[in-house]
């Protein structure tokens, strides 16, 4: 699936985009307002991938008050996670296939295409198939039905730079968004579809039959996505974490949001039990 694609070009240019804050580093300016920027849109996006995108919509392991829903999914769309339903539909793909030769992202296929080559070949129509397959329950949502469009994907993320360009300077534009866009992009998309899947890193809690495996030094810059194994095996429930030296944001930050009457019919297991 995406090998015999033609190369994306809005993908590609996206993440040439991206990167090219990495080389605005040496002119800028510190500031702690700065790295509290940084971090906190570091932070949005990364719970838009992992928490909402990944657990909430696309394993449907809790649901969300509709207010914090559409946080979640307008820090999704600046983060540059792109339609939630092309994310969601790839995604169980990836469960259903998972490193078999159809899958999206297998390192079957080498670890620079389940890094960025299945990134950059994206087969727009082949989506659309899996979309119509694969979430028929998020096309019913008309919030997230509206997010399908390039305008919907792109102008989230335009004005947000935009705005913070304007009114706070190039610095905060840069490094307070674009950087921690990228470094999010980089774990959500690319690292977790291709370490978390090679058999010499990691370790496996629970043998499947996929390559699996659970990567604790990645899973507090992942939120919890990195202890992968422990995902393939509950695929459906929002805690991944198993064992002390593990980390879950997600799923203490879904916890932190059912305190608050936010967060309702959320599924966990008990891996002590298991």
């Amino acid at each position: 699936m995406f090998l015999n694609s033609k190369l994306n070009i809005v993908n590609l240019f996206t993440i040439c985009y991206l990167v090219s804050s990495i080389f605005y580093l040496p002119f800028a300016t510190f500031s702690w307002q700065l790295l509290a920027f940084a971090v906190f849109n570091f932070f949005w996006f990364g719970l838009a991938s992992s928490m909402y995108y990944h657990r909430c919509l696309t394993h449907r392991s809790f649901k969300l008050a509709y207010p914090v829903e559409i946080f979640f999914l307008i820090g999704g769309l600046i983060g540059l996670g792109g339609d939630p339903i092309k994310w969601a539909a790839i995604h169980r793909f990836h469960h259903q296939k998972s490193d078999h030769d159809d899958d999206t992202h297998s390192p079957k296929h080498g670890f620079f295409w389940s890094y960025y080559g299945w990134v950059l070949h994206h087969d727009l129509p082949l989506i659309e198939e899996l979309k119509h397959k694969n979430s028929k329950d998020l096309l019913e949502k008309k919030h997230l039905y509206l997010a399908q469009s390039i305008a919907a994907e792109s102008l989230p993320h335009a004005i947000y730079v935009g705005i913070t360009a304007l009114f706070f300077g190039l610095d905060m534009a840069i490094i307070g968004i674009i950087l921690p866009c990228l470094l999010s992009y980089n774990v959500h998309w690319m690292l977790i579809a291709s370490l978390c899947h090679i058999p010499r890193f990691g370790y496996r809690r629970f043998n499947m039959p996929d390559n699996s495996r659970n990567l604790p030094w990645l899973s507090f810059l992942s939120f919890g996505e990195s202890l992968h194994n422990n995902h393939h095996k509950y695929p459906n429930y929002v805690n991944l974490k198993s064992a002390p030296m593990e980390f879950d944001i997600s799923a203490s930050f879904v916890s932190f949001l059912e305190k608050l009457g936010l967060a309702s019919q959320v599924r966990r297991t008990n891996y002590d039990k298991k």
